[in-house]
């Protein structure tokens, strides 16, 4: 039965409503007017990114106050900076203190085992050598000496492991940085899987964009590259390319560049879209037939995934519309339109309107 129908079930006679189509409108993708595909959109993200969790399973018993705008104490939230190794939360401690409690007295029952034991083994050597001792009694003693020499050692680890889970009890920043993300509350229960905390290094930022394996000639470690942004209009900023990926993405067919660039003062944000240009001496993609461009409305990240981008296209299955995914490359913007580099081709229609709601297979009504 078609999409859309209404079914019944077998028994007991209930009706279900699949899920209605959903209303989308559609767009070919034009031929970009520039063709040589010398700007491009690079995605901003940070120097470095850490989610961060407690190492122990436990109740979180407090969160690092920070000053609000009222100037109030308050929990650290989103946007608060932090340095390196201060504690941003601390599990309940009762526990772990009660273990290390009892690793400690291990320990020191094992230290007064092992002196007795010591003690017993000189004075048995010593009638051993003298012939006043039998080999067994002997042998007896040796043993003992061993085995407490062993339980202290194991005591010891023991001890250390208590005394490691009593200091994980705190859960530090492990550089400075920014906090982007912050799901603690007090009382919580959290165990190592429970990310606390995401904390971005934004002293500097990386650009990271895609390019086809033509351009590759032109993009060396190392070499600086313009970009701006439209939240910095009329600034003109500049990187050096740090990483180029050493294979192309086996969908979208381009290979990530990254190029890091400094950023004083944190203007520059993770998710800013900013306009990348490669170089007048790229000419070699002037002979190269127009790129597609589509309005910006159509760019969606690929779903389930964070970074990346890709559009939707129309395709058929049982005779009905449904929408594929396509990852994409972006180039450069024009003005509500953006150029892609690959992953597309002139004349493919795109869905443009109701792209965020989509997922990759879903039936879809075109309207006009």
């Amino acid at each position: 039965m078609g999409f859309g129908a209404t079914l019944l079930t077998a028994c007991g006679g209930h009706e279900t409503i699949e899920k209605p189509p959903l209303p989308v409108r559609l767009q070919p993708a034009e031929a970009s007017p520039l063709g040589g595909g010398l700007r491009y959109s690079a995605n901003i993200a940070a120097k470095e990114q850490v989610s961060l969790a407690f190492k122990q399973t436990g109740y979180v018993r407090e969160i690092l106050q920070v000053s609000g705008v009222d100037g109030r104490p308050r929990d650290l939230h989103e946007g608060d900076h932090v340095k390196k190794d201060t504690v941003l939360a601390r599990l309940r401690e009762t526990e772990f203190e009660e273990t290390l409690r009892q690793a400690r007295s291990q320990v020191v029952e094992a230290e007064a085992t092992l002196r007795r034991a010591r003690q017993d083994f000189e004075r048995a050597d010593a009638l051993y050598k003298a012939r006043s001792l039998t080999e067994p009694d002997y042998d007896q003693a040796r043993t003992q000496l061993d085995v407490s020499e062993a339980r202290l050692e194991g005591a010891q680890a023991q001890y250390q492991v208590a005394r490691t889970s009593l200091d994980d009890c705190a859960l530090k920043a492990p550089f400075d940085g920014v906090v982007t993300t912050a799901a603690l509350q007090v009382g919580q229960l959290v165990s190592p899987q429970t990310a606390g905390f995401v904390l971005d290094d934004l002293t500097s930022v990386k650009a990271i964009f895609g390019v086809s394996d033509v351009m590759l000639e032109e993009l060396k470690l190392g070499r600086t590259l313009s970009m701006s942004t439209q939240s910095m209009p009329g600034s003109e900023l500049h990187g050096r390319i740090t990483r180029i990926a050493p294979a192309a993405d086996p969908k979208s067919r381009v290979f990530e560049v990254e190029v890091t660039i400094p950023n004083p003062g944190e203007r520059l944000k993770p998710g800013m879209i900013a306009a990348l240009q490669v170089g007048e001496e790229a000419k070699v993609l002037a002979s190269k037939e127009a790129l597609p461009a589509v309005r910006l409305s159509a760019i969606v990240r690929p779903p389930g995934e964070t970074e990346g981008y890709a559009v939707f296209v129309v395709g058929e299955e049982g005779g009905r519309p449904v929408a594929r995914v396509r990852k994409v490359a972006l180039g450069e913007a024009l003005g509500n339109s953006i150029a892609i580099v690959s992953g597309l081709k002139v004349g493919e229609r795109v869905i443009v309107t109701g792209a965020t709601l989509l997922t990759d297979g879903e039936p879809v009504r075109i309207v006009p």
